[in-house]
């Protein structure tokens, strides 16, 4: 079975049980997500940061290890300013990247975790019904939207927060909603404030990134173009024409 490996940098000084609270309440909602959408389970367990190094000199079981797991790592910043987080498939190893951002770092954690979850390979789009296809992205937009989840351990919990996450009815043309996990769209093509999208046109050789005037906020606006400046993101990788604010 694939499994999501989290790990969080220990100059961020994030309380042990606080990091199991996430990684629990990261998993029930990879629960309902994969129910959701009829796709396989991926489980979300936490690794000290040094789980690479556990390993040793067998070569063997590190190979194993990398082949079977997504790494997600929190840190302190990311190399891109105003990112919060990417994901990304380079050569089959699926890893995603957390900054580091108090209370709301779950936030980005689950954003990314669904994304891995919908489209492991990162090059998945869908017709829209209009003659272009839309990037099949579970979390750009509603980016701006999160919900509580009540994590339990040991008989413990805590509520923590997490990204909203699209529906797969929210990618079927004039479809009948509820469109996303918190039923915040209106249409089924739709995107909420703070969200984005990436389109593809008929050429094929070609895609555009719309970030539409009254239907995306800022957030979304400053989340995407951050994205742009990676040059190896997969952002970058669908978008082999430009980008149009």
């Amino acid at each position: 079975m694939t499994l999501c490996a989290v790990t969080f940098d220990p100059g961020l000084g994030v309380d042990p049980r606080t990091a199991e609270f996430w990684c629990a309440a990261l998993d029930a909602q990879s629960q309902e997500f994969a129910a959701a959408w009829g796709i396989p389970y991926v489980p979300v367990q936490l690794f000290d940061s040094d789980v690479l190094l556990a390993f040793g000199q067998d070569d063997a079981a590190l190979a194993r290890f990398v082949a079977d797991t997504r790494l997600m790592t929190v840190q302190a910043s990311l190399d891109v300013p105003n990112a919060l987080g990417f994901h990304d498939d380079v050569a089959g190893v699926i890893f995603a990247r957390v900054m580091f951002q108090g209370d709301d770092t779950p936030i980005t954690m689950s954003h990314e975790k669904c994304e891995e979850d919908g489209d492991p390979t990162c090059d998945l789009y869908v017709a829209m019904g209009n003659g272009k296809e839309q990037a099949k992205e579970a979390s750009d937009r509603v980016e701006g939207d999160s919900y509580d989840q009540v994590a339990t351990i040991d008989g413990d919990t805590m509520t923590v927060k997490l990204s909203n996450f699209l529906l797969p009815s929210a990618f079927v043309p004039n479809s009948t909603g509820p469109w996303d996990r918190m039923g915040k769209l209106t249409t089924w093509d739709g995107l909420t404030s703070g969200g984005y999208e990436i389109v593809r046109d008929q050429a094929g050789n070609e895609t555009q990134v719309y970030a539409r005037v009254g239907r995306v906020g800022m957030n979304g606006h400053a989340a995407l173009a951050s994205k742009l400046q990676r040059g190896d993101s997969r952002t970058m990788r669908r978008l082999r024409g430009r980008w149009s604010p």
